[in-house]
């Protein structure tokens, strides 16, 4: 049901704690150097709430946190991490797992968010912070419980992750209860983002837009 995992760990390998579904408190004690590799989907399918991401830990893996459907929760992400991976925090049901997720301010690495990141995840507000530089292809889809989308200020273009087939980023389509949304001027070009997003009814541009599709 919990475990803390202590300084001394520098590896947590593929899958170690997959399907673990009555595990909810997942604790990274403080202190040590050695950075913290984690495998893809080292907690995926557990119940795992109120998650702050260690120091040493700078990338978050494909499906680590997949369909953790354990009730409310939080998210920290520090400054440092530059990849949250594919469906890291995806959540198909739409049922349980985190409820709320916060960037620490700060930090002059690029983070990426990768296809589907965090698609389904039940964040009632993002903040997208200033040094994401890519977000792809569907990353924040059927964010079913997202009322409020911001951008931190940025100077430069955001890349978006395109599905060729599909036609477009997509990338908060199916966010149904959007109501809000802050863009920045160096946004950059995005295509279908929004689609079915069907009571987004406050948009605002800040600076002027190169270039914009609906």
């Amino acid at each position: 049901e919990s475990i803390v995992i202590p300084a001394s760990v520098t590896e947590i390998g593929e899958g170690a704690f997959s399907t673990c579904s009555a595990l909810s408190s997942i604790q990274f004690a403080g202190g040590g150097s050695a950075p913290l590799t984690v495998g893809v989907s080292a907690f995926e399918s557990t119940s795992a709430t109120d998650v702050t991401i260690p120091d040493r830990m700078t990338e978050i893996p494909r499906y680590c946190f997949a369909d953790c459907d354990g009730g409310s929760g939080y998210v920290k992400i520090h400054k440092d991490v530059t990849v949250i991976g594919q469906e890291a925090f995806l959540n198909r049901s739409n049922q349980g797992g985190f409820t709320s997720i916060e960037f620490e301010e700060g930090g002059t690495e690029a983070l990426r968010l990768e296809q589907q990141a965090l698609a389904g995840a039940r964040f009632g507000a993002v903040e997208v912070p200033a040094r994401c530089n890519f977000i792809g292809f569907a990353c924040m889809q059927n964010c079913k419980y997202l009322t409020s989308l911001t951008f931190e200020t940025r100077t430069e273009p955001m890349q978006w992750g395109v599905n060729t087939a599909a036609g477009g980023p997509f990338t908060f389509a199916g966010c149904d209860q959007l109501t809000s949304v802050v863009i920045p001027g160096s946004l950059g070009t995005f295509k279908g983002s929004f689609q079915d997003c069907l009571k987004l009814t406050s948009v605002t541009f800040e600076g002027t837009m190169a270039e914009w599709e609906a």
